[in-house]
C-alpha cells in the first residue's frame, strides 16, 4: 500500500501504527517500572522457584532462613544468576536431598 493509503478500517495506516507503537511503549514502560519496584520480592520469588526445582519439593517456612541467606549473597554479587545457582547447589538442603 502506497504511503497515506488507508487500511480496513478506513483511517489512515501510518496513525494505527504511531498509536499501537505508543500503546506497546507505554506498557513496556509499566512492565519495567513494576520490575524496579518489586526487585526484592521478584528475587526472593525467583530464588524460591530454584529451589523448589533443584530440591525437587514445595519450599515452606523452614527454609526461610536458606532464602534469605541466597538472597543477601544475590545483593552482594549484583545478582548474578551463577551465584544463585552456586549458593543453592551448596545448601545442605541441597546436598542433603
Amino acid at each position: 500500500m502506497a504511503k497515506g493509503s488507508k487500511g480496513t478500517t478506513n483511517r489512515p495506516i501510518g496513525r494505527e501504527r504511531n498509536i499501537t507503537e505508543r500503546t506497546r511503549l507505554q506498557q513496556s514502560g509499566r512492565i519495567q517500572a513494576g520490575l524496579a519496584g518489586g526487585k526484592d520480592r521478584f528475587v526472593r520469588g525467583f530464588t524460591q522457584k530454584m529451589l523448589t526445582y533443584a530440591l525437587g519439593r514445595s519450599v515452606g517456612a523452614t527454609d526461610r532462613e536458606l532464602v534469605d541467606g541466597i538472597v543477601q549473597e544475590l545483593e552482594r554479587d549484583d545478582y548474578r544468576m551463577q551465584s544463585l545457582l552456586q549458593a543453592v547447589v551448596a545448601g545442605e538442603a541441597f546436598r542433603m536431598k
